[in-house]
């Protein structure tokens, strides 16, 4: 990155773990019965966002965190720390039987934006 000593801290610790965090390619994989991967960490980065499956966001680059936590059988939710295209906005799925669908918990999103799936975002 270029003017990477413009970035807060914050927001570098989150660019140096995901670049140790192993690769997903489904953003709603997840061990629900046996709660092995309580709190893992996943990152989603990549050129060509079409091969993550369940994802939101449909066409280009993108670069973020992938968190998962298990509340108990049946239950569970992902969140999604967006560090591209979207910096520094937060979207979680929960599971309760069923997926919900992804919702924005904060940070400033264009939702008109062209990269959205919005069948995908309830």
């Amino acid at each position: 990155m270029k003017y990477y000593h413009f970035l807060n801290k914050d927001f570098k610790d989150d660019l140096g773990l995901h670049q140790y965090a192993p690769l997903t390619t489904n953003a709603l994989q997840i061990d629900i019965k046996s709660g092995s991967w309580n709190g893992k960490v996943e990152a989603i980065r990549t050129g060509d966002v079409s091969k993550v499956q369940n994802f939101f966001i449909k066409s280009g680059t993108v670069v973020a965190l992938k968190r998962q936590y298990i509340i108990s059988q049946g239950h569970a939710y992902i969140d999604i720390d967006m560090i591209y295209p979207f910096p520094n906005s937060k979207w979680r799925n929960i599971y309760n039987g069923s997926w919900t669908g992804w919702k924005l918990v904060f940070g400033d999103v264009d939702m008109n934006s062209k990269l959205l799936d919005k069948s995908k975002i309830i």
